[in-house]
């Protein structure tokens, strides 16, 4: 279960109050994954070099599908994770499991989903 916010950079003309009605609600906490830092940003390669404005939501919403289906250890926002998923693939399976159930991992709790 996902919550999404995505934000667009303010532009210099506007004031404060339009700005902030551009930002969009998004949070993913709890989840082990490289490219998904424990607080909730997600890094996505695919948006952050080669990013167009002409991509609209459906392009974004196609790359995080396939971010959370296919996780690119070689370019983490999730140091950790990356490094596991990399090094020691078992062990990383075994820990998502963990995070899944709910258990403590390296001193955080991450919430039950399974």
């Amino acid at each position: 279960f996902f919550f999404l916010m995505i934000r667009r950079p303010p532009r210099s003309t506007q004031s404060r109050s339009s700005a902030a009605s551009d930002v969009y609600k998004r949070q993913v906490h709890g989840v082990f994954h490289p490219n998904i830092d424990l607080q909730g940003n997600v890094c996505v390669p695919q948006l952050r070099a080669d990013w167009k404005p002409v991509y609209g939501i459906q392009f974004m919403l196609i790359c995080l599908e396939f971010l959370f289906n296919s996780p690119e250890p070689n370019d983490p926002l999730n140091q950790e994770a990356g490094e596991m998923m990399r090094e020691n693939p078992k062990l990383f399976a075994e820990t998502v499991k963990n995070t899944l159930k709910g258990k403590t991992v390296n001193g955080e709790t991450f919430p039950k989903f399974i």
